[in-house]
């Protein structure tokens, strides 16, 4: 276990690109693979917990405004959830969940350091944490985008989709700046970029992502195709493994997974 875990978010200024499903994969994907890792949702939708067969609840706000004790709000993922019996987890996934009362946050505290600081009196108890940022800008990213070491942009194959990766990249330049200008720690960077709901026989996409990768040379990770086994398995509260163990989709997402972990070298 490392002394200081790496704080990952996972972003997308869009709707509807399946961020939450793509963040939660990675945080179980890491914890299956032997890591132990913390899934935080900063969503006041709550989707997060509903991907992992949990009720939304306020405990990110707990946690950061009455400044509830990490053991109070964390939540055990069971294993069930994201492995199975022929391949079980070799770590531990836990979560913090969100729910109505998250956009209040920035209301009631107004230290754009705090989810770094509350992160950083947890950082040895986990090798990553991961978190699920909100499709809209809101006042609390600043605190969310300060205590991020790496970032991975979420994107559709579309070009309305993709032509907000740019901004979004401003946006994550703008608050490694101020990383380092506050002493919160090393300048934050892009990890990858992951195109997803991709149909390889729409020229359209192909082009797209030809033009990403043109415009981020070595950052546009392989895309996940589009398949209707990612919503399906939200209906029974399974990730893919566990939903379509040795399917495409699962497949691929061991793939933007190890993809994650050849960045992180681990």
């Amino acid at each position: 276990m490392t002394n200081k875990a790496t704080v990952i978010e996972v972003v997308a200024h869009k709707g509807g690109v399946t961020k939450t499903t793509l963040a939660a994969h990675l945080a179980a994907g890491l914890a299956a693979r032997g890591q132990r890792v913390l899934a935080i949702d900063t969503d006041s939708q709550g989707d997060l917990a509903k991907v992992m067969g949990m009720q939304p609840a306020d405990d990110l706000y707990a946690w950061l405004v009455d400044k509830a004790a990490p053991e109070s709000v964390v939540q055990y993922v069971p294993n069930e959830v994201y492995s199975t019996m022929d391949e079980p987890s070799n770590g531990e996934l836990y979560l913090l969940r969100s729910s109505v009362q998250t956009w209040s946050i920035p209301v009631k505290e107004r230290d754009p350091f705090v989810m770094s600081e509350r992160i950083a009196e947890i950082a040895g108890v986990f090798d990553t944490i991961v978190i699920d940022t909100a499709p809209t800008l809101s006042m609390l990213d600043s605190a969310v985008y300060l205590a991020g070491d790496k970032f991975l942009l979420a994107t559709e194959c579309e070009f309305l989709s993709m032509s907000g990766v740019r901004d979004t990249m401003a946006q994550i330049q703008k608050f490694g700046a101020r990383r380092m200008q506050y002493n919160i720690g090393k300048a934050s960077s892009v990890m990858g970029i992951l195109p997803n709901k991709f149909i390889a026989r729409t020229k359209n996409h192909r082009a797209n992502i030809s033009l990403l990768e043109m415009d981020f040379p070595g950052l546009v990770w392989s895309p996940i195709t589009h398949g209707t086994k990612w919503s399906e398995a939200q209906n029974f509260a399974r990730l893919m493994w566990a939903y379509a163990p040795g399917g495409r989709e699962a497949n691929e997402a061991n793939a933007f997974v190890s993809r994650a972990m050849a960045v992180l070298n681990v």
